[in-house]
């Protein structure tokens, strides 16, 4: 009975914290942003000469946060989370070699989901919107390791909702972490 009584009285504290907390909370917009830095402690392709910009280890970070809206502001589709995938290919590789991914990968996407064309999920719209101005206020940090080869922004509805609803996300992509030449 004791045990039951101390689940009944915390099941009760849930239930108040998360009613209170819904009343209280604040939804925002989506805001995304890439911010490109170098880890100059790291070499990523070591017989390269000193100045190569691939030289030292390049490191992309993803952000989504809680942002304003303006009616200026540049909301995201769907091809333009496709074509980081191959803007980085093209980068990390020094080559062309990720030209055409986001086709590919939409062609994909209309073939498993018989979606009627590509160029319907290319345009298909986001929640982020790019580089919009960042919401007032502190919010908690989220960093998002993706998996094994993986990118941040495949799991874009859940790094949304995140910044919907008040926090900062910093996705870093296992690219980098795996890609030294």
């Amino acid at each position: 009975m004791k045990v039951f009584s101390s689940s009944l009285v915390i099941c009760l504290l849930i239930l108040m914290v998360s009613c209170q907390s819904s009343q209280q909370r604040v939804s925002y917009f989506s805001g995304f942003k890439t911010i490109q830095i170098t880890d100059s402690s790291r070499l990523y392709k070591s017989d390269s000469p000193q100045t190569y910009y691939l030289h030292y280890r390049p490191i992309d970070i993803d952000m989504w946060y809680p942002a304003d809206s303006s009616p200026t502001d540049s909301v995201l589709v769907f091809g333009n989370m496709l074509s980081l995938f191959e803007q980085r290919a093209n980068f990390y590789t020094d080559s062309h070699a990720g030209d055409g991914f986001s086709t590919q990968l939409a062609k994909s996407f209309t073939d498993f989901f018989h979606c009627s064309s590509v160029e319907k999920i290319l345009a298909s719209p986001t929640q982020s919107r790019k580089d919009t101005k960042a919401a007032a206020g502190k919010f908690p940090l989220v960093l998002y390791m993706a998996s094994y080869n993986g990118m941040g922004y495949e799991n874009i509805q859940l790094l949304e909702n995140l910044a919907k609803n008040g926090y900062i996300v910093a996705s870093f992509n296992s690219m980098v972490a795996t890609q030294a030449i």
